[in-house]
């Protein structure tokens, strides 16, 4: 083993354990703590991309009030990484439509669920097939707010 391939492998171990160590942890200063989100740089992570589900106090008092509100017979739509919110009691909310639905094929009567993570970024979360997802632009639409969280919100749309 030469000098030189003895350096390189320790400058590979002492990345690898700074990265694995929480060393970055501690320096991007994440606050998700109440879940794994293990990615190596703060561009890259599960909540920037969307990738992952993350609910905010203000996402969890929308969701709680559409459950107390909505009529039954009108479906809520959700981006794909909203449905959690709904679920998380089980699946007792069988009328959530177009969670992975783009924007085209919209209920013209529906509840829509905007969360915070949808506001702040102005997208929201599809499925596109097994382990896919595809960030799409909120569209603009002709919806009456009925109720707000913080960032989050809940809208009626066509009726």
């Amino acid at each position: 083993m030469t000098k030189a391939s003895v350096w390189i492998a320790a400058a590979v171990m002492l990345l690898y354990f700074v990265f694995t160590s929480g060393v970055v942890f501690k320096v991007t200063d994440c606050e998700i703590i109440d879940m794994i989100d293990t990615p190596h740089s703060k561009a890259l992570s599960g909540e920037q991309l969307g990738t992952i589900a993350v609910f905010s106090k203000d996402d969890m008092r929308c969701a709680d009030w559409l459950t107390e509100n909505a009529k039954w017979a009108i479906p809520i739509v959700v981006g794909s990484n909203s449905i959690l919110i709904f679920t998380k009691d089980g699946p007792s909310w069988h009328h959530i439509a177009a969670n992975n639905a783009s924007w085209i094929n919209v209920p013209r009567k529906c509840y829509l669920f905007v969360s915070t993570w949808n506001s702040q970024h102005g997208e929201w979360i599809r499925n596109v097939g097994v382990g896919t997802r595809a960030r799409e632009p909120l569209p603009e639409f002709d919806g009456i707010e009925l109720f707000r969280s913080g960032e989050a919100a809940v809208y009626k749309i066509g009726f």
